[in-house]
C-alpha cells in the first residue's frame, strides 16, 4: 500500500465560477474531479485514472483555496482512495481505479 499526499491549490480565476454560482462561487465537482485525476496521474507515474466508482462532496471548495490530499493506493488492485481537506473541514472523499499504462 503506497501513501501519497500534496497539496492541491485551487486557481482564483476559472470560467466555471461565473455560473457556479455568481456573487458566491464554488468549485463544481466534476471540476474538482478533473484536477484530482490530474494531480493523481502526476503523482503516480505510470498509472491512468479509468473510473471513479464512488465521490462524495462533503464541503464546499472555494477559489483560491488550498485543499490537503492524502491517498492510499493498492497497487494490486489499482485502487486509490483520497480525501482532500480544505479550510472548511473535509471537502470530498474519492475512490478512483487506475490501470498500469506499461510507460513509467
Amino acid at each position: 500500500m503506497k501513501e501519497v499526499s500534496k497539496i492541491l491549490s485551487v486557481p482564483a480565476e476559472h470560467p466555471s465560477y461565473a455560473g457556479h454560482f455568481p456573487g458566491n462561487p464554488i468549485v463544481p465537482g466534476a471540476l474538482l474531479l478533473q484536477w484530482l485525476q490530474v494531480s493523481v496521474e502526476q503523482s503516480l507515474p505510470g498509472w491512468n485514472v479509468v473510473e471513479a466508482p464512488s465521490a462524495k462532496f462533503l464541503a464546499e471548495v472555494k477559489p483560491g483555496n488550498q485543499l490537503n490530499i492524502s491517498a492510499r493506493f493498492d497497487e494490486e488492485t489499482g485502487r486509490l482512495r483520497l480525501a482532500a481537506d480544505g479550510v472548511s473541514g473535509l471537502a470530498c472523499k474519492v475512490t478512483l481505479l487506475l490501470k498500469k499504462t506499461g510507460h513509467c
